[in-house]
């Protein structure tokens, strides 16, 4: 039998200069991409964006000593050092603060009028809407995305809102539910990809505007090989055959009880979907069929379903009494004890089982609006003049924006493989006036460097009993490609860091 020869002296040096130019391409890559960042950030909102806007709302109308970067600022700061006690800082604290920070001597009477006026609502809010440009989430997407990394779909988008009481004098414009509910209720409507973390897409709107109305806004964001899970609240037929119709666009949402379902497209007549279920044995183990949806739409869908747990139908009833102040009907209760999926992805890319891992992991969207009351404190709104709610309303949504941002940042500069703490990084965000501070000087690298250093502390803790529900998600889905990890190396370059800002 031969012997293989080994390489030769000058093979293996040039094996190894060219491993030491591959170093150093990556290095200057990552380099390359932190200052990109930086610029994206330190021009996300300028004084230059801010003072524009404020010609275009006419809060700026001749130049005066508050000027609109510092009106926003301090709004910016109110909200962000606020007790658990307040919505805002008081109007005395907020005077000292511009005296300390920007040298400007202003009464607590005249910084009330100033907030308190439809001009200035109408500049936050289109700051807010200036933060949320889609232009900005294309260009940081391209920068976070992981070398190499693909799954089966190019992003997974969660659809949800979350509902937050505010003042009666709020209800013309973001009308409540009423009855034992508030008069005014503002519903803040997130469309989010759990593979960058960015915030696709968010509206404001009336608490008691039913979730399938905002249904179709998906259809202006949503584009090829994107998978869509949203709850049942969201379910819509009309959206539903829109999505379907177009190329390479994936969805996943529970079926509704009130649907039609029939078993072939020229079939007159429904079936009863739990007999049907049953006599194919469901009671034993999953179901995986195709059937078609709607009355007159017939659309040709993949139902998955499931039975559950007592414990989990007596959940389902407990909410539905508690939302209800009714016990559930019979066929309803019946209609709970299973787990009822519609899809359009076929069974060659997942599994049934895969499915209903994946949608568990839509529990993540629920952990963000958890994050946005706990640390951002949006659901801290207290006052009564409506422009003033407006004011606190936009700022902290456009915090949540800017924060969640920044959390992407904090994922690609993650290189010990475990995921960032949402609940930590804001926390973090929010501790000794980092995030404020670094929007008032606009030194948003000095912020990502420190990020570098403190990141290991910001990670999840690796726990055997609790098990990451996206982590499981992930491996459902499957990588096409293997994950080359990208390691910043920021401690390499900090000399570079006041070039950037």
């Amino acid at each position: 039998m031969l012997n293989s020869k080994a390489p030769s002296r000058q093979v293996l040096r040039k094996q190894k200069r060219g491993q030491q130019k591959e170093i150093e391409r990556q290095i200057n890559k990552e380099k390359d991409n932190f200052h990109r960042i930086c610029y994206i950030l330190n021009n996300l909102l300028s004084q230059e964006v801010i003072n524009k806007i404020a010609i275009k709302t006419k809060v700026l109308k001749r130049n005066r000593k508050l000027s609109s970067h510092v009106l926003f600022s301090i709004l910016w700061a109110g909200c962000l050092m606020e007790s658990h006690a307040e919505s805002i800082l008081p109007l005395e604290r907020m005077c000292i603060f511009i005296k300390n920070w920007f040298e400007i001597e202003i009464k607590p009477q005249s910084l009330q009028e100033k907030i308190n006026t439809k001009n200035t609502a109408a500049f936050i809010k289109a700051i807010m809407a200036e933060v949320m440009k889609a232009e900005l989430n294309k260009k940081l997407r391209k920068i976070l995305k992981p070398n190499g990394s693909k799954l089966l779909f190019r992003r997974i988008l969660f659809e949800d809102s979350t509902v937050v009481s505010l003042p009666e004098t709020m209800k013309r414009i973001f009308k409540g539910c009423g009855g034992a509910a508030s008069q005014a209720a503002v519903k803040f409507n997130f469309i989010i990809d759990q593979n960058s973390h960015h915030i696709v897409q968010m509206r404001l709107v009336g608490g008691s505007t039913p979730d399938s109305s905002l249904s179709g806004d998906i259809l202006q964001s949503i584009e090829e090989e994107d998978l869509l899970i949203r709850d049942l609240g969201y379910f819509n037929l009309s959206a539903l055959s829109k999505m379907i119709s177009m190329k390479n666009v994936y969805y996943l949402s529970r079926l509704s009880k009130t649907v039609n379902v029939y078993l072939s497209k020229d079939c007159e007549t429904q079936i009863d979907l739990i007999d049907y279920l049953k006599k194919k044995g469901i009671e034993k183990e999953g179901i995986d069929i195709e059937v078609f949806i709607g009355k007159t739409e017939r659309l040709p869908v993949r139902l998955i379903a499931i039975k559950v747990p007592d414990e989990v139908k007596e959940a389902r009833r407990k909410r539905y009494k508690a939302k209800n102040k009714k016990e559930p009907a019979d066929d309803l209760l019946e209609w709970n004890g299973y787990t009822l999926m519609i899809t359009n992805i076929s069974k060659e890319k997942l599994s049934l089982n895969s499915l209903l891992i994946i949608y568990k992991a839509r529990w993540k969207i629920e952990l963000f609006f958890k994050n946005m009351k706990s640390h951002i404190c949006v659901d801290r709104l207290t006052g009564y003049n409506k422009y003033r709610m407006l004011c606190l309303i936009y700022v902290k949504a456009t915090i949540t924006l800017v924060a969640t941002i920044l959390y992407s940042c904090a994922q690609l500069i993650n290189r010990g493989g475990k995921e960032v703490s949402l609940f930590k990084f804001t926390k973090w965000l929010k501790d000794e006036g980092r995030l404020m501070r670094a929007f008032i000087t606009s030194e948003y690298a000095t912020l990502l460097v420190e990020l570098e250093n403190n990141i290991n502390y910001l990670c999840m803790q690796n726990r055997k009993k609790d098990k990451s529900v996206w982590k499981e998600a992930e491996k459902a889905l499957k990588y096409t490609a293997d994950i080359k990890k990208k390691a910043w190396r920021v401690t390499e370059y900090t000399e570079d860091v006041k070039k950037a800002a």
